[in-house]
C-alpha cells in the first residue's frame, strides 16, 4: 500500500496591495537620495531613547514578577514577555542601542524555541532583564564594547545551560505534538 505524503505547511502568504495603497507610495524604486536623508536623520536623531527603552524594561519586570507570584500563568507568560522583548529589538539599534538589540534577538530566538516557560525560562529572561537595566543605567550605546560582549556570552550561555537540562523535555514535546498533527491529518 502506497503512503499518502502530506503537501508541506506553508508558513508565509503573499498579500497584493490595493490599489488605493499603491497610488499612495507609488511603484519601482525609492530614489538613493531620499534613501541617504532617511539615513541622514536616523544616524542624527537627536531623540533619547533611554526613558522609553527603560520602561520597556520596567514593565518587563513588572511581568516577570506577575509570573513569579501567579498572577500571570505560565502559559501566558511567554506572549507577555515576547511584546516587551520585540519592541526592545526593533528600537534599540535604532536609536543607538546596538546591544539591547542584539540581547533582544538572542532572547526572541530562546523564548520562541521553547513551547511554554518555566521558572528557568524566567530566571534567564530576569537576567536579561537586569543586564538591560544596565544598558539603560549606565547609557551604553553601540555594540558595548567588552562589556556588551560579556552581556552577550554570558546570555547565550545561560539559554545553552537551559537547553541541555531541558532538551530531553522539549524533544518529547515536539514529538508529542508532532504525533498529535499527523493524527489530526489522519482524521481529516
Amino acid at each position: 500500500m502506497a503512503e499518502k505524503k502530506s503537501k508541506p505547511k506553508k508558513y508565509t502568504s503573499v498579500i497584493k496591495p490595493t490599489l488605493a495603497l499603491q497610488a499612495k507610495v507609488g511603484t519601482g524604486r525609492v530614489p538613493t537620495t531620499t534613501i541617504k536623508r532617511c539615513q541622514a536623520l536616523l544616524d542624527n536623531n537627536p531623540y533619547d531613547f533611554t526613558p522609553m527603552g527603560q520602561s520597556i524594561v520596567d514593565r518587563l519586570k513588572t511581568q516577570i514578577d506577575k509570573i513569579r507570584s501567579g498572577e500571570i500563568q505560565y502559559e501566558d507568560a511567554k506572549e507577555k514577555i515576547l511584546e516587551s522583548v520585540m519592541q526592545l529589538k526593533g528600537n534599540g539599534k535604532m536609536f543607538g542601542y546596538d546591544l539591547v538589540s542584539i540581547l533582544a534577538t538572542i532572547m526572541m530566538s530562546f523564548l520562541e524555541s521553547i513551547d511554554t516557560v518555566n521558572k528557568d525560562a524566567i530566571d534567564i529572561v530576569d537576567a536579561h532583564r537586569r543586564s538591560l537595566d544596565i544598558i539603560f543605567k549606565k547609557k551604553i550605546k553601540g555594540s558595548g564594547g567588552l562589556q556588551g560582549q560579556q552581556f552577550e556570552e554570558e546570555l547565550k550561555n545561560a539559554c545553552i545551560r537551559y537547553f541541555r537540562v531541558y532538551k530531553s523535555k522539549i524533544l518529547e514535546t515536539k514529538k508529542k505534538q508532532t504525533e498529535k498533527q499527523q493524527e489530526k491529518e489522519k482524521s481529516a
